[in-house]
């Protein structure tokens, strides 16, 4: 895995690129802190994501809970996330917050 952070402003682009992956979580997590924590607004491209797994699955989950309150705005695709977690055949079962206040990204249609 690899990432790209560039800030322009109050706007913070991630770009993810390789495999997401529990071998990874640590750097995921560092690089959704980054930007977390220098942006007032935050975009995640997942374009360039070949694989992608629970543990990743479930760090940006909880950067997107985080983001909400941090008062930082999340945007992400969130077609391509959901196209990447139905590649995977994932189910959500961390049953946090988010899944039950039906905002769940992994639960909605």
């Amino acid at each position: 895995m690899d990432f790209n952070f560039i800030k322009s402003n109050d706007i913070g682009i991630l770009t993810l690129n390789g495999e997401l992956d529990s071998r990874h979580a640590d750097d995921f997590k560092s690089a959704l802190m980054i930007c977390l924590h220098n942006s007032d607004r935050v975009f995640v491209n997942f374009e360039g994501v070949s694989e992608l797994d629970n543990a990743c699955i479930r760090m940006f989950c909880i950067a997107r809970k985080n983001s909400g309150l941090l008062k930082k705005r999340f945007i992400f695709d969130a077609e391509r996330f959901k196209q990447r977690i139905k590649q995977r055949g994932v189910l959500c079962s961390f049953g946090c917050d988010m899944f039950h206040g039906k905002t769940c990204l992994l639960t909605q249609p």
